[in-house]
């Protein structure tokens, strides 16, 4: 189980699509949106998706 308080998750997902691409659960920080940035960075390598193809919920 997850501590909502301490913890975050994101989904990631392909906006053509609407398929599930990715989950990250970060410890809520200053620096999480740095993380978030560079998640997206990976995934548009990964899955060759333009960036503003990728949703983040």
């Amino acid at each position: 189980m997850i501590n909502d308080n301490i913890y975050k998750t994101y989904v990631f997902t392909d906006r053509n699509t609407n398929h599930w691409i990715h989950q990250l659960t970060v410890k809520k920080t200053p620096g999480i949106h740095e993380l978030v940035k560079l998640t997206i960075q990976e995934l548009t390598e990964k899955h060759s998706l333009p960036e503003q193809d990728i949703i983040v919920e």
